[in-house]
């Protein structure tokens, strides 16, 4: 694959919209049109919670 498409694809990277957004290299409205356009992948989520002391356990707070 070229540069061109490789650099293209970055464009949309989640750590770099905000700086294409600040230089006017992408509106608000292409950043939202292409959110819109993917594909809603809710089905796929496992939800789980920790207990209060696996939660201070991994904060630092434990014991």
């Amino acid at each position: 694959m070229s540069l061109s498409k490789e650099i293209e694809k970055l464009k949309y990277d989640k750590r770099l919209t905000d700086w294409h957004l600040s230089r006017g290299k992408m509106s608000k409205e292409e950043l939202q049109k292409y959110l819109m356009s993917l594909p809603d992948s809710g089905e796929n989520v496992e939800t789980f919670r920790f207990s209060e002391e696996e939660r201070n356990s991994m904060n630092g707070h434990g014991q």
